[in-house]
């Protein structure tokens, strides 16, 4: 699963350097562009699956339940400080508008 990171940094690098040739003026780079959405989309769906179905079970099985509550309780205090209260709801409406914006819900 490590090295799907490394993948998906790749073609997030890929992506940007696309970009930069597109608004150079370059319109051969649209396809770089899509080839890399495309292959980074397939990337995180397949990655998201093993978390899902191997990673966060295993977790389950492993962590015990006051440490998970501490876990919890670290992140809701790293919301609180240094993002703010409910930007973390804020963000996930916003990724839920956007993939309902370019139909990917």
């Amino acid at each position: 699963m490590l090295s799907e990171h490394v993948g998906g940094r790749g073609h997030i690098r890929a992506l940007g350097d696309a970009l930069a040739r597109l608004r150079a003026g370059d319109r051969t780079a649209s396809e770089a562009i899509r080839q890399n959405v495309s292959a980074y989309r397939a990337l995180l769906q397949a990655h998201i699956q093993k978390e899902n179905s191997v990673l966060f079970p295993m977790a389950d099985r492993l962590v015990p339940a006051d440490a998970v509550a501490g876990i919890v309780d670290r992140f809701e205090a790293i919301e609180r400080d240094r993002l703010g209260q409910g930007k973390h709801e804020t963000y996930h409406a916003m990724l839920h508008d956007l993939g309902s914006t370019y139909g990917l819900d």
